[in-house]
């Protein structure tokens, strides 16, 4: 197998490996949306709580 076989396998393996990468990231349960799950049920609470302690005036 010549430069360019050699070019072509690296090539399909850097692909796979980006195309794995993205899979693991933002598959549903991947690493990216458990953190922003993590982040969005420790927050709203918060913001919840902070709301329903402000007084209006016109009620």
């Amino acid at each position: 197998m010549g430069n360019r076989g050699q070019n072509v396998i690296e090539y399909i393996l850097l692909v796979t490996a980006v195309v794995l990468v993205f899979v693991v990231v933002f598959a549903p349960n991947g690493r990216f949306h458990q953190a922003v799950e993590k982040n969005l049920n420790s927050v709203v609470p918060a913001i919840d709580q902070g709301s329903d302690s402000i007084k209006f005036s016109g009620s």
